[in-house]
């Protein structure tokens, strides 16, 4: 899985971290390396989340439905930024693994 955002929006989330914050110059030191590494992230994903412009409570609903269509689970019917079927964040079915 992976959580994708863009640049312009993972650097202000980061530096607003008030939570990590001994954590924040290694992730501000290490966006180069996940930009340059992103196409290869994305393709191997089950599942990429794009964060870009939904809430937490929207990732956390996709992430939810997805483990639970893996699994079988019965979930709770939520509102989400994708659909329940398999698709890659940005809205694109993606393709059986």
């Amino acid at each position: 899985m992976v959580l994708d955002g863009s640049a312009e929006v993972l650097v202000p989330r980061t530096e607003a971290d008030d939570i990590e914050r001994s954590a924040r110059q290694w992730r501000l030191d290490h966006l180069p390396a996940y930009a340059a590494s992103r196409p290869w992230l994305l393709d191997a994903a089950d599942l990429a989340v794009e964060t870009t412009t939904v809430t937490v409570d929207q990732v956390a609903a996709t992430i939810a439905s997805a483990v639970a269509e893996k699994t079988g689970s019965a979930t709770d019917e939520v509102d989400m930024p994708v659909g329940r079927e398999r698709q890659d964040g940005y809205g694109q079915p993606r393709e059986g693994r």
